[in-house]
């Protein structure tokens, strides 16, 4: 149920990298960045999800966890680039 979010979390993480200042870094080190945060992400919830597992935290809060703290990260992001 928490794929939906993250796909939006995801979104709202590569708009600094999109419609950020462009003259401080050329396009290839934009889309590196971008694809970087998406591979940390993407890493870094399956580790939660995985050690949730292992101690018995519940689903719930291991699924939603990463998602809000990526979507909390890219909304001050957004607001601080704005």
């Amino acid at each position: 149920m928490a794929y939906p979010f993250s796909v939006i979390a995801l979104v709202l993480a590569g708009m600094p990298f999109v419609f950020g200042q462009s003259r401080t870094h050329n396009v290839g080190m934009r889309l590196f960045l971008g694809m970087t945060v998406g591979g940390l992400y993407m890493i870094a919830s399956l580790s939660i999800q995985k050690i949730g597992g292992v101690y018995d935290v519940p689903a719930s809060i291991t699924y939603t966890l990463p998602v809000l703290l990526l979507a909390a990260v890219a909304i001050a992001v957004l607001r601080r680039s704005v």
